[in-house]
């Protein structure tokens, strides 16, 4: 950078907020305070938020296991029918958490080193089908077809070691 810009810039440090200092934002910004007939465990900002989604993150999760389920044992998921029950991925958060779990899932493949080579370019593939959604505006359809085709390929290369999990 220039040492012009360098020396206007101001700088600022953010901490992340407790739990009691977010159920306060909760109460004094949102006005937001559980009531006992209310069954959703909202303790953070973040879950106050999520909570405003057309449809749950649970049921996003649920579906992203089932989905890379069916990959690990070599089938090709119903893309149509994971888009139709993610609400077409709108807003784009919905597929980010979808993505999310299937990091999750995946994890246990780092106990041994070949797992966790598989990991690594699972990891990547990740990461660019989240670039062409995000940033170069393809269809989450066309993105999870392709990540599809891409970690079969990466299981079939690797002795279906993503069968064992």
């Amino acid at each position: 950078m220039l040492a012009t810009i360098l020396s206007r810039v101001r700088t600022y440090t953010f901490f992340e907020r407790s739990i009691k200092n977010q159920k306060e934002v909760l109460d004094r910004v949102f006005h937001y305070v559980p009531s006992y007939s209310d069954s959703s465990n909202i303790e953070t900002i973040n879950d106050f938020l999520l909570s405003y989604l057309p449809i749950s993150p649970e049921t996003v999760k649920h579906t992203a296991a089932s989905f890379f389920d069916t990959v690990k044992k070599g089938h090709i998921p119903d893309i149509p029918a994971i888009i139709k029950n993610c609400a077409n991925f709108t807003p784009r958060i919905l597929f980010k958490i979808f993505l999310e779990t299937i990091i999750e899932s995946q994890n246990v493949l780092k106990s041994s080193s070949q797992g966790s080579e598989v990991s690594y370019k699972i990891l990547n593939l990740l990461r660019d089908v989240y670039n062409s959604v995000t940033i170069y505006n393809q269809t989450p359809a066309a993105a999870l077809e392709e990540l599809t085709r891409s970690i079969l390929l990466v299981n079939a290369e690797n002795y279906n070691i993503l069968r064992e999990l």
